[in-house]
């Protein structure tokens, strides 16, 4: 597809936006997108993380983490999930940083049906879980240092290579220890899981079937669409699902670049 270039306000009720892709598109960083606020170029925080999140017209969610910014300019790639449906994709940007959150105004992904249908995409929630986000204050070091520490990062990474497709298969029991918590000013409800080990920055996490089912039930998508959004800290090496009430039904989880 080609790329598209949008510009989008950080200010609500702001002119929506309409991007046009079509059903089964994937890209790598086919959308860019200028922040403003109000008329000036918004200024998007050092070390921010971005995603792009929508509901599909079949009210499947989806979540995924920008490709990168510069200045006031965000690049995204396009996915499987974001046009498996045909139809109006109501979406945001959310900008996080330092342990906050901002949301653009919503555009609109409009996405043209195909003419022949593509049986091997299948829409389901899908969402990416975020690193715990954090401001980080980079200090000069003598090349020594850096060198010793550029040294360690690539032997760790190339541990890290060998088992960064490795999917946990987790079971979230809704009656387990959900905590009530404050996100944003909103009350959530937070669920923990411990780790092995972390591999991937920023694993992926997807709905699987329970038991020898085939697909999940509707109780388990019911539950799971509850889930809003997943941090992974892998220095704690924990799991944190994120929802807006607490599930009714137990349902499973793959993540990938993950132990469990």
């Amino acid at each position: 597809m080609t790329k598209q270039t949008v510009n989008i306000n950080v200010i609500a009720g702001s002119a929506k936006p309409v991007v046009h892709v079509s059903q089964y598109d994937h890209d790598a960083g086919a959308l860019v997108f200028n922040i403003y606020d109000g008329d000036t170029e918004f200024s998007i925080p050092s070390g921010a993380t971005i995603i792009m999140q929508g509901t599909k017209p079949d009210k499947q969610f989806f979540l995924y983490q920008c490709d990168g910014f510069s200045g006031n300019t965000v690049t995204c790639s396009v996915h499987d999930q974001m046009t498996a449906v045909a139809g109006n994709v109501e979406c945001e940007l959310r900008i996080y940083s330092g342990g906050n959150g901002i949301g653009t105004a919503n555009f609109t992904l409009s996405v043209e049906h195909a003419a022949v249908a593509d049986d091997s995409v299948t829409s389901a929630d899908t969402l990416i879980a975020l690193s715990e986000i954090e401001n980080t204050v980079i200090t000069s070091r003598d090349s020594a240092a850096s060198s010793a520490s550029a040294a360690a990062k690539s032997a760790a990474q190339a541990a890290n290579d060998a088992n960064y497709h490795d999917v946990a298969i987790i079971t979230v029991n809704h009656s387990g220890a959900w905590t009530s918590t404050t996100v944003n000013g909103s009350t959530m409800y937070a669920y923990s899981v411990g780790l092995s080990a972390v591999y991937a920055d920023v694993p992926t996490v997807s709905l699987a079937a329970s038991g020898t089912n085939v697909l999940p039930t509707a109780a388990e998508q019911t539950a799971y669409a509850r889930v809003q959004f997943a941090t992974v800290d892998a220095s704690a090496k924990k799991l944190k699902l994120y929802a807006t009430s607490v599930p009714t039904s137990d349902f499973v989880i793959n993540v990938e670049g993950v132990k469990a």
